[in-house]
């Protein structure tokens, strides 16, 4: 492989490179504070802190109060949630969302659920810290779609409203069921990787001719 071939071998790679490290689908950033509000807008996906002895909870459209539509143009395979101001969510209700039929209430403790409302349509929650958690879908099937109906409860260990409640989130539009995915490695690391390997295939060229043996 002479010079010419091993630059245009460094392109390919520079360019593989770009399409694995370029973003799909946008996310959709939202947040909130107070007692209830919409993710966007005025008119969009309602959300309420409430209080409920044991447990504070905070739910999209709220727990016990029904359905609300998913209004985002590309479709969701996940939410994340970061909270402050609140006691750190309950572990326990965690156990019971992720083997739970779709509760809306207490009852179906913290959970994600889309159509259909069953077994299967819920999103599996993962505990990210203290106050963050992350609702996966965990096949390509679970897929909330602009106009469908969802439900989400996620409730807090403690019974003290709390005077500067907050909340960060943002919908998912990629389908990753592990919320802590491997990230894609960088350009720099791949490029590297693929000259070391056509530099090593054309010294193991050169070395076979130099100890070829002539035919008699």
């Amino acid at each position: 492989m002479n010079g010419k071939a091993l630059l245009s071998a460094g392109a390919v790679v520079i360019g593989l490179s770009g399409a694995l490290a370029s973003p799909a689908n946008a996310d959709y950033m939202f947040s909130g504070s107070g007692t209830s509000g919409n993710f966007v807008g005025d008119a969009a996906e309602p959300w309420s802190l409430n209080f409920i002895a044991p447990f504070d909870n905070w739910g999209s459209p709220g727990v016990g109060a029904g359905l609300t539509s998913y209004l985002e143009a590309d479709s969701a395979f996940g939410l994340d949630l970061v909270f402050s101001g609140v006691g750190a969510i309950d572990p326990a209700s965690i156990t019971i969302g992720n083997s739970s039929a779709c509760v809306g209430s207490g009852g179906g403790g913290t959970t994600f659920c889309g159509e259909p409302f069953d077994s299967t349509g819920f999103w599996e929650a993962f505990l990210t810290g203290p106050d963050s958690i992350s609702f996966r879908a965990q096949n390509v099937s679970q897929i909330l779609d602009q106009g469908e109906d969802y439900f989400v409860n996620v409730f807090f260990t403690g019974s003290t409203s709390p005077t500067d409640f907050s909340f960060e989130g943002k919908w998912i539009t990629d389908f990753s069921p592990d919320p802590t995915p491997t990230p894609v490695p960088g350009i720099l690391p791949l490029i590297a990787a693929g000259l070391g390997l056509l530099q090593l295939s054309l010294w193991r060229r050169k070395r076979s001719k130099v100890t070829a043996v002539p035919a008699a």
